[in-house]
């Protein structure tokens, strides 16, 4: 099976921290394009809902997590990003 997601390089610092990766050719781009991984990511993960996000559909990632971008949602899972 292939990997979706590969990590190439992870940077951490004293108050952040930074991943390089790379999305399969085939990975979905939006969490709308595939509905069921993104529940799957939220029943894992549920404080991913809480994450702040600045972003147009308001302050949280809950907000915005329906139709936003797959890199979005693993950074908000890894390290505390705005959206």
């Amino acid at each position: 099976m292939a990997e979706l997601i590969d990590i190439r390089r992870v940077q951490i610092g004293p108050k952040t921290m930074i991943a390089h990766v790379s999305l399969a050719e085939d990975a979905p781009l939006m969490t709308s394009e595939d509905i069921e991984g993104t529940a799957r990511v939220y029943q894992v993960m549920p404080h991913i809902a809480e994450h702040a996000c600045v972003g147009d559909k308001g302050t949280t990632f809950r907000e915005a997590m329906g139709d936003t971008e797959v890199a979005r949602t693993r950074s908000s899972s890894t390290a505390p990003t705005t959206c």
